[in-house]
């Protein structure tokens, strides 16, 4: 599994267990803007997760005030996104 990936794992069991979400189903619907399978498709693919939706995910975090230290990682990680976007 990339990095990208596993940050997003992270991400969602840490929301799983304050009770923010309840399965990955609802974490890639709600907090990636995405499908609900979006998170398994991903993994089984051996895929990096979208532009779109590593930056709604920062957003969604941002509105609600949690994981300064993960925003700042997704960040850098969308900067880094574009910065090669640009290279191409």
């Amino acid at each position: 599994m990339n990095e990208e990936l596993k940050l997003l794992y992270e991400i969602a069991d840490g929301l799983k267990a304050e009770k923010f979400i309840k399965s990955y189903r609802s974490f890639s619907a709600n907090y990636l803007n995405k499908c609900p399978p979006y998170l398994s498709v991903l993994k089984y693919l051996h895929k990096k997760p979208s532009l779109r939706a590593l930056s709604f995910l920062l957003y969604k975090l941002n509105v609600q005030k949690i994981y300064p230290e993960i925003q700042t990682q997704l960040h850098l990680i969308i900067k880094n996104k574009l910065c090669q976007k640009e290279l191409r």
